[in-house]
């Protein structure tokens, strides 16, 4: 893997596939979204709990929470080029968006979250910057949520990992599991854990 500079910037400024507006359209892309709201649903998430999204890109996700009546919503992005698309791409969005390494963003929050979660996020954490995962628990007061490849190694930005273990071994009890997920490949799993 390169080295965790390296991947900083280029998350702060991606190659053509991985832009920002790649992740705002698209039915693949819309199904994960409503994906993320069924699992709140199902967890029972209320309208008023607050919800922390690690790397939210251009907002889709926040988005789809937003619409469904979640309103008390936060994203943390590296890119601020992704940032500055949400007003444009998603208009109705309303949250409170943190630009910035999670390395850096995520300790200063404190435990103010009902629930955290990620989406094809994780995986892309360089192994120095693994503390991010206890960072996410001390965030949280109920629910975690992890809709990540834990199956494929490629590349130099790219590395799987078992978030039941991580997770797990940092306190929290996994709930439920899914190994297919709407508009993502099988490598894919959706976990929620609780406290």
């Amino acid at each position: 893997m390169k080295p965790r500079e390296e991947l900083w910037k280029y998350w702060q400024n991606p190659l053509v596939e991985n832009q920002p507006i790649a992740y705002a359209y698209g039915q693949r892309q819309h199904q994960r979204s409503k994906y993320l709201v069924e699992l709140c649903e199902r967890i029972k998430i209320k309208s008023e709990h607050r919800i922390l999204e690690v790397g939210c890109n251009v907002g889709r996700n926040l988005s789809f929470l937003w619409e469904a009546g979640y309103k008390n919503l936060t994203g943390i992005e590296i890119n601020k080029n992704a940032l500055a698309m949400i007003p444009y791409a998603f208009p109705n969005l309303k949250a409170e968006l943190l630009c910035g390494k999670i390395e850096d963003v995520l300790p200063d929050l404190g435990q103010n979250y009902h629930l955290v979660f990620s989406m094809a996020v994780l995986v892309h954490i360089h192994p120095d910057s693994e503390a991010i995962f206890g960072d996410m628990v001390n965030a949280t007061r109920k629910w975690l949520i992890t809709i990540e490849d834990e199956q494929t190694n490629k590349g130099d930005r790219h590395i799987a990992r078992n978030y039941k273990d991580i997770f797990g071994g940092l306190g929290m009890e996994l709930i439920f599991e899914k190994q297919v997920v709407p508009g993502l490949s099988k490598a894919y799993r959706a976990r929620v854990f609780s406290k």
